[in-house]
């Protein structure tokens, strides 16, 4: 073929190697017009995303009220229009252009698991149908509750990491149902990083963390003494967690340059034209939408390893 001739004469094993490389290399470089820096996302510089995913600032602490309102008749805090730049984003640009992973937000940094979940221990928004605050909001959405899909066993603070939590030390155990309703979520990528799960993990933690659950739930708040979202390592100790998986439809363009190169060989180079992103429950043998399960699929299609697979079970324990 064209492309054995190009990589190597009459090899196609090479040949083989050679297009992967090409298309490696393409997938390494930095666009901007095909790519959203983190920072871009809030909108609101690194401090604000450091804090919202440990489950502060005022998407995660404020509630609609009728109380200081500006406008009369018109309510604060609503969070629809507080964080309206969330779900602009979503409908123009998260199906389809990378985000860049928050390498400053250290609660992201090395996921040596290569998984990361949020677990949420409120709810901020009436009348979506998840969690049970209601309207009026100051009547019955001030501690409210999300929906309950886990069960939290404990917290191991000098995990938490202690720009989170202010402390390096502690120990914290909720027997029985003494936590309260809780809703964990996660997501996981493999070992191989021209994956969509891998190369789209941060749309995936915008969709899951601020899109889906913040914006569309109101899902808010960290457990006490963890931080809201993290890498798996730095989590509570729960019993199980929801998880979404990354498919993408991606229209690649090849172009060949017949006196390119150092002697004018030939070079083939290729470039990401466009791609569509969707967000889709896990699915695993083990069963859809729980990512102990999806890490276990991970494990059994050798994209992650068995001790790997082990120390995520040290944090998704099972009931």
């Amino acid at each position: 073929s064209r492309l054995t001739g190009y990589a190597h004469p009459k090899d196609h094993l090479y040949a083989k190697k050679k297009f992967e490389k090409i298309c490696e290399d393409a997938m390494d470089v930095s666009d901007p017009s095909k790519s959203v820096s983190w920072d871009l996302v809030s909108n609101k510089g690194s401090n604000f995303d450091k804090q919202y995913f440990d489950g502060n600032t005022f998407w995660n602490e404020e509630y609609e009220t009728q109380y200081d309102s500006i406008v009369p008749n018109e309510p604060s805090n609503r969070l629809s229009r507080d964080a309206e730049r969330v779900g602009d984003l979503y409908e123009t640009v998260a199906e389809r252009l990378a985000f860049k992973w928050p390498a400053d937000v250290d609660n992201f940094e090395n996921c040596e698991l290569r998984a990361a979940m949020c677990c949420w221990v409120s709810d901020r928004q009436a009348n979506d149908n998840n969690g049970d605050c209601r309207t009026p909001y100051d009547e019955r959405c001030v501690d409210n509750d999300p929906g309950d899909n886990t069960e939290i066993c404990g917290v191991d603070m000098s995990r938490s990491g202690e720009s989170s939590i202010y402390m390096d030390d502690g120990v914290s155990f909720y027997p029985g149902n003494s936590e309260g309703s809780t809703h964990c979520h996660g997501f996981a990528w493999g070992t191989d990083l021209t994956e969509p799960d891998y190369r789209y993990r941060a749309n995936n933690l915008f969709y899951i963390s601020m899109y889906d659950h913040m914006y569309q739930r109101g899902y808010v708040r960290n457990v006490p003494g963890a931080p809201m979202c993290g890498c798996v390592e730095k989590m509570p100790v729960v019993s199980r967690a929801d998880c979404t998986e990354i498919s993408a439809l991606e229209i690649w363009k090849f172009h060949w340059k017949a006196d390119a190169g150092p002697n004018k060989e030939g070079e083939l180079t290729a470039s990401l034209d466009r791609a569509e992103i969707d967000f889709n429950a896990c699915q695993a043998r083990g069963g859809n939408n729980n990512l102990e399960a999806f890490y276990d699929r991970l494990y059994q299609e050798g994209r992650a390893s068995l001790e790997d697979r082990q120390m995520l079970k040290r944090t998704l324990v099972g009931n």
